[in-house]
């Protein structure tokens, strides 16, 4: 990574071990992201791609929380795409139908004309409720905090996905590999996947999953330069791995990544000839098994087999302090949905609220403490004990909501619906700067 941001490319690496924040200590202009806390994945948001390219990939991803294969799910292809058509959606946005139980919608005595959704799209349609109604929802629930153009123009991105539950990180990655592969083609920008929990296929539950990673890459690589890295090679389709251009390898210990490696980096089975008396064995397999620390074996399409390479020492990454990190993240978060005509101050609420200031940071600091809240609720909250003023609680939303840092969304108790508000991650963040800066002025 030093090297390749000595040379002028921007890199953008994508990890599950939140200790690669560190990495963000390479580069003065570093952004880091960590989903959950600043980072919100919105797969509604297409991020560009035509949309019957998109849906078709994130049905796919959607498997591995379904626990199925969606490829027959129509009535859920149908409903992902309604939702995408519309534009500035999120997964709350995605229905089957009206009701809110949809295993029991329809009856045959109740409605027999009507078509029951099929069991694949209950199943696909349920894994799309746990992205907004589940844990994951801090994740997956909510406008995207920056667009993956805005965030490849960085020197160097972070991005942590680490989740603690395998088929959601697995879906992340997916998710993330989508809409990275979907940018247009650019030889400066490198992805870099490390431990790429999408690309592992061994003890897999649904063979769709080998083409899946072998078309994921292909689509990354035709966009541009990416690296994959995982702890066991055994672990990836031999279709994603004859993708690659090169292939390195540290010590191995494993028959199957063994196996893997031998095949990969052209090495011989067992040897004889042109070697020193030095060496330690004429079976050139044994080498993986007692490489010392520090020498890897490196293989290139163009060579018939491999040769040992000496790294340099590990440089120290330290951990940067968060407040320098949410100021440069808030730098390169867009602005362009921010309203015009307004007042501008030296903060991101300062630009959205103008003259109701005050008002949107306390809707914001509600909404942080006991989101999600309705219109009605908020204006309770706000205007109890304050008779000065005329608070426009109605423009104040409207504005945090066009900005995006509160997001919209549908409760149903009973037979009637309410419409309520929780407060995005760039909402959070705006929070954070403004008292970042206010601390600083004192």
């Amino acid at each position: 990574m030093k090297q390749l941001l000595q040379s002028g490319k921007r890199v953008i690496i994508v990890s599950n071990e939140r200790d690669a924040k560190t990495f963000a200590s390479l580069s003065e202009g570093a952004v880091s992201f960590e989903l959950g806390k600043d980072l919100v994945l919105n797969p509604m948001d297409a991020e560009g791609l035509p949309r019957h390219i998109y849906v078709s990939k994130l049905m796919t991803a959607l498997e591995v929380i379904a626990g199925t294969d969606l490829r027959s799910a129509t009535d859920l292809e149908l409903a992902i795409n309604r939702a995408i058509a519309l534009g500035n959606t999120t997964v709350a946005d995605v229905q089957l139908c009206q009701a809110p139980d949809v295993a029991s919608t329809y009856t045959e005595a109740e409605e027999p004309n009507a078509r029951k959704p099929s069991d694949r799209s209950i199943a696909g349609y349920e894994a799309i409720r746990s992205l907004h109604q589940g844990s994951a929802a801090r994740f997956f629930y909510g406008s995207q905090t920056i667009a993956m153009r805005d965030l490849t123009q960085a020197p160097l991105g972070v991005l942590i996905v680490s989740q603690g539950y395998l088929p959601m990180e697995k879906f992340a990655f997916d998710l993330l590999c989508i809409k990275l592969s979907g940018l247009q083609a650019d030889p400066n920008s490198v992805v870099i996947l490390e431990n790429a929990e999408n690309m592992r296929i061994r003890n897999r539950r649904y063979m769709k999953r080998d083409s899946w990673s072998e078309m994921m890459l292909r689509d990354l690589m035709q966009r541009g330069p990416t690296i994959v890295t995982l702890d066991h090679p055994a672990d990836m389709a031999p279709g994603a791995i004859g993708k690659l251009n090169s292939c390195i390898t540290h010590r191995l210990r494993e028959g199957p990544d063994i196996k893997t490696a031998v095949e990969l980096l052209g090495i011989s089975v067992v040897s004889s000839g042109m070697h020193s008396k030095a060496r330690q064995s004429s079976r050139e397999t044994s080498y993986l098994r007692v490489m010392p620390d520090g020498v890897v074996l490196l293989a290139r399409n163009q060579g018939e087999t491999c040769i040992p390479v000496q790294l340099d020492e590990s440089i120290t990454l330290t951990e940067l302090r968060p407040e320098e990190l949410d100021r440069r993240a808030s730098e390169i978060i867009p602005h362009e949905s921010i309203i015009g005509g307004i007042t501008h101050g030296d903060s991101i609420i300062d630009r959205v609220a103008g003259g109701q200031r005050d008002t949107a940071i306390k809707m914001l600091r509600l909404l942080e403490r006991y989101e999600p809240l309705t219109e009605e609720s908020m204006r309770k909250f706000l205007l109890s004990g304050d008779e000065s003023g005329d608070p426009d609680i109605s423009g104040v939303i409207a504005r945090l909501e066009h900005a995006g840092m509160i997001l919209r969304g549908h409760e149903v108790h009973g037979a009637v619906s309410y419409t309520n508000y929780r407060i995005t991650m760039k909402g959070s963040m705006a929070l954070r700067q403004l008292t970042q800066r206010d601390e600083a002025g004192k």
